[in-house]
């Protein structure tokens, strides 16, 4: 029988990188958020535990095999936050370091928006170095890795204890890319047109279909 290795996550926004485990067979047991906004879309997408990361004291946290987050949302870049409600990225490294030291979890994941990189890289490479993680950080393009016809870049840190394993790899998805048809939003009421880079609401049949929200 397989076993179920269990995660938490510490940044969990609406629940995109939790969803993303739960589906590969992976156990999220605790997901930490920063405002209502993020809770209550969390709780509609995710049947899963979750707390406001500011009320949680690190001792009553659960012990995991994994720990996952997105530093996105530590500059409330999301459409769920409130203005004026910034969080500090400082919260969340300490409560990286408290996991990493006194939980030494397997392994820990985190998405890294790529204009914060620089800060919380060399942050999380000196933790993971102090705590003997073997540690694997890569950028990449999404539509070269998805195929979904967006611009962003999309950093990622991912740390391994190091008595478990030195042979980790980014997997390669460029070969196996997905048509934009399966990107589509069939029923959209309106297309946009992204030539010169103009958005418009209105365009001829061959432009794409907006995603909804």
């Amino acid at each position: 029988m397989r076993q179920e290795y269990t995660v938490i996550n510490i940044c969990a926004g609406i629940g995109v990188m939790s969803s993303a485990f739960e589906q590969a067979g992976f156990k999220v047991v605790c997901n930490l958020v920063k405002d209502k906004g993020e809770k209550y879309i969390l709780s509609r997408n995710l049947d899963a535990d979750t707390a406001y990361l500011s009320e949680i004291i690190p001792e009553e946290l659960p012990v995991t095999d994994i720990v996952i987050g997105g530093f996105v949302s530590s500059y409330d870049l999301s459409t769920v936050s409130m203005a004026g409600c910034k969080q500090p990225p400082e919260l969340y490294l300490e409560m990286i370091r408290y996991l990493c030291k006194h939980g030494k979890p397997k392994a820990l994941l985190f998405d890294l928006n790529t204009r914060i990189k620089s800060r919380i890289l060399q942050y999380l490479i000196a933790l993971f170095s102090e705590e003997e993680y073997t540690y694997y950080y890569d950028q990449f393009a999404l539509k070269n890795v998805t195929g979904a016809p967006v611009s962003q870049q999309k950093g990622y840190i991912i740390a391994i204890r190091s008595d478990i394993t030195r042979d980790f790899v980014f997997p390669n998805h460029s070969e196996s890319l997905r048509s934009f048809e399966e990107f589509q939003e069939k029923d959209a009421d309106h297309t946009y047109n992204v030539k010169n880079d103009k958005i418009l609401s209105e365009c001829s049949d061959d432009g794409l279909y907006v995603w909804k929200d």
